[in-house]
């Protein structure tokens, strides 16, 4: 089974969240999916974000 296939999808992920997030911040609104997302979904992105944090830190610990 190939270990980094895991780690380079959250790391991808976690990467993806972060772009959301920055983009919210500076006035932005994001695609994601059939979804527009903007500043009301900020919470959401950062759960999301924190949630991938997580992620990687357990593929690479």
């Amino acid at each position: 089974m190939n270990k980094t296939a895991p780690v380079k999808q959250a790391i991808d992920m976690l990467a993806h969240y972060i772009a959301y997030e920055t983009a919210i911040l500076e006035g932005k609104e994001v695609q994601f999916g059939d979804r527009t997302l903007c500043k009301e979904d900020l919470a959401e992105i950062r759960k999301g974000r924190r949630e991938w944090e997580q992620r990687v830190m357990a593929e690479t610990a």
